[in-house]
């Protein structure tokens, strides 16, 4: 399995969820990469993570969907992360994707393989990778104390 992650600038919970999934004997790790899409060459798109299980995808960029995508929301993404990339991803192959909101604390998960089934979760929570039926989480519990640490509150 090949992971893959963007990293924007000060996107600390990136840093976190990336660390989580390389610390699984699962992945191997690149970084900064553009995903172009098949049959789409008018999208070109940088998620904050993105896993590949399939390293022949990985040519300088992605050259199809990503097994697994985190986007991490932000007040000016928020429309685009919730509602067109979601539509994209999930129309171009992409099987699972997972939107973390820092403000609310809740990380939604489509599992696009699995009839578009959707799970709620809490920064509270382990997230279980469903590509790999659960055989890694994501502890968003962790993440959380990490942030408070960083940022603690005034």
């Amino acid at each position: 399995y090949s992971f893959v992650a963007y990293v924007d600038g000060g996107v600390d919970i990136a840093v976190v969820v990336r660390a989580a999934l390389m610390a699984r004997p699962l992945a191997d790790v690149e970084v900064h990469l553009d995903v172009e899409f098949v049959g789409d060459d008018k999208t070109i798109l940088q998620p904050d993570v993105a896993v590949i299980c399939d390293r022949s995808k990985i040519r300088g960029h992605i050259v199809g969907a990503p097994d697994l995508v985190i986007e991490i929301v932000s007040p000016s993404s928020r429309k685009r992360d919730m509602m067109l990339k979601m539509k994209k991803y999930g129309e171009m192959g992409v099987r699972e994707y997972w939107i973390a909101d820092p403000e609310k604390k809740k990380v939604i998960v489509y599992d696009f393989e699995h009839d578009w089934d959707i799970r709620l979760y809490g920064f509270g929570d382990r997230v279980p990778v469903t590509i790999w039926d659960g055989r890694c989480e994501v502890d968003f519990a962790e993440i959380a104390a990490y942030l408070k640490e960083l940022y603690p509150e005034e």
